[in-house]
């Protein structure tokens, strides 16, 4: 067996503290390792990545005899650290050399304290974007409705759209302090581009944070003195980044080289087509991969389809879509959970191709064209084919995030009929959790649908009051609830993690109190 701690090291992140934990089944030997490093290609999230409420259990580390270690055998290591070499004996008994031993234990011991400060980072920058989020909403619909009255005077809207561009900073702000974390999102974006060669999504992630953060929070309050188009067109301009990485990432179910392979070669074709030489070895590199090919896409799109042998794709799909309007809760999971994976690149790369024209060209249409150049109608033309990148996304989120809400809200209210060992203080709050997620759920389907007809909404004829008021207030609604719904849905997670772990914290302490 090789040596595991070694072997690690190599895809050991060099920024940041993103955790990487690879299970030793696949350190047995050189050629097992290296299977597994090039099986994270294809994979949307590496599998040595421990984020989130991850945590390293039994079975990851003993796969033949998990039962040696309890279940939350890290929990307990955290409340009482004497057990700290008892579970090392267990694993030395089993077979695991002594450092190898230790490194697995201080790993999963540092997992779970990492997962207790990722969910009260959840819970409190979750509640405070989520409720930015209510507060953009409600102000955006206020504004949508005066800015229509020449009764209401100017300052009184204006006092109200930098409160409303106030709490879109915020929102944006608290979600991506979340997100910009070495074990969140832009961690696991960042070990990709070091280790599997997205630098694409890498860098778009990396920026997104920045911009969300230390930018986007301070200049937005001063849009609020310009009329509302070139609010607009400022707002998605600074949002670009974002856009173009959340729709990109998912490009990555094909292979995480396949975005910036693509860049690549858009950008260097036209200069190989004229000779240049160093745009050819650009091209003769990408082309060694053979990736950019139909074929390449058909076996991925089958892959994920997880097509058995003589399954056609229309029969496959209709299963799948069947499978969504199913009592049974496991099997709507598994038919969301692969019609997600399967229509994910195939909706990301139309929706980044799309925002990367049509957000820049409303820009441009707005600031350096006058009425007089753009008729209305090639103005709202433009609207939509800027808006479109939203529509193809809501239809995947549907399936990856608002269906995924109502499985866990479910997930939850099961457990809690099973025997357990929660007060009823707990019980109750997972009560309420369970159905803050159901309630979500719906919310979050009623915003996808609403997105998903922006771009058609956008091409109705505003040049009355009443259709601008109403067009107006339906993109209001469809964005603000869509930035209410993934604070929320990151409050929530945090919260039941947090109640959940202290339920099995006072167990624990239970039971060691009896011994004492």
């Amino acid at each position: 067996m090789i040596t595991a701690i070694s072997k690690t090291s190599e895809l050991q992140p060099t920024r940041g503290k993103t955790h990487v934990h690879i299970p030793r089944r696949y350190l047995v030997n050189e050629e097992t390792f290296e299977r597994f490093k090039q099986r994270q290609f294809t994979r949307f999230k590496p599998e040595q990545i421990i984020n989130e409420d991850n945590l390293i259990l039994p079975q990851t580390i003993l796969p033949q005899k998990p039962n040696a270690l309890p279940i939350d055998f890290a929990q307990r290591i955290v409340l009482d650290p004497s057990l700290k070499s008892k579970a090392i004996r267990i694993l030395i008994k089993n077979g695991i050399p002594k450092d190898e031993a230790k490194w697995e234990i201080a790993g999963a011991q540092d997992r779970f304290q990492e997962a207790c400060d990722w969910a009260e980072r959840n819970k409190t920058y979750g509640e405070s974007g989520a409720n930015a989020a209510l507060i953009a909403t409600i102000t955006g619909i206020f504004l949508s409705v005066l800015n229509n009255l020449d009764s209401v005077p100017s300052f009184v809207k204006t006092g109200i759209n930098i409160l409303h561009n106030f709490a879109l900073g915020k929102r944006g702000h608290d979600l991506y302090t979340i997100y910009k974390q070495p074990d969140d999102d832009l961690g696991v974006k960042l070990y990709q581009k070091e280790h599997y060669g997205n630098h694409v999504t890498g860098d778009l992630a990396d920026l997104s944070c920045k911009i969300e953060t230390k930018v986007k929070p301070f200049v937005l309050p001063f849009l609020s003195f310009l009329d509302s188009d070139k609010q607009e067109s400022l707002i998605q301009l600074l949002t670009l980044p974002t856009t173009l990485f959340w729709r990109g990432q998912y490009v990555g179910y094909l292979d995480q080289r396949f975005l910036t392979h693509l860049m690549k070669y858009v950008a260097n074709c036209p200069f190989a087509l004229f000779g240049n030489e160093a745009s050819k070895k650009v091209l003769e590199e990408i082309n060694k991969d053979d990736l950019l090919t139909v074929n390449f896409m058909k076996e991925r799109l089958k892959s994920l389809l997880e097509l058995k042998r003589g399954e056609t794709v229309s029969k496959k799909l209709t299963y799948l879509v069947k499978g969504l309007f199913s009592k049974d809760i496991t099997r709507v999971e598994e038919s969301a959970g692969i019609l997600n994976e399967a229509l994910a690149p195939l909706l990301g790369l139309p929706g980044f191709a799309v925002s990367l024209i049509g957000v820049p060209l409303k820009a441009i249409s707005t600031f350096l064209f006058s009425e007089d150049t753009i008729s209305d109608s090639v103005r709202r033309k433009i609207d939509s084919l800027a808006s479109i990148g939203v529509a193809t996304q809501q239809l995947l989120y549907s399936l990856r995030f608002s269906i995924k809400e109502h499985i866990e809200g479910e997930r939850i209210l099961e457990k809690l009929k099973l025997p357990n060992n929660y007060t009823e203080e707990q019980k109750q709050e997972l009560l309420r959790i369970a159905n803050e997620r159901c309630k979500l759920s719906m919310i979050g389907l009623f915003v996808n649908n609403l997105n998903i007809i922006m771009p058609f909404v956008r091409l109705f004829d505003d040049s009355n009051p009443f259709m601008k008021t109403t067009k107006s207030i339906l993109y209001e609604i469809s964005n603000g609830l869509s930035l209410y719904f993934f604070p929320k849905r990151r409050q929530l997670r945090g919260e039941r993690f947090l109640i959940e772990e202290k339920g099995a914290s006072e167990k624990v302490k239970s039971e060691k109190a009896m011994k004492d």
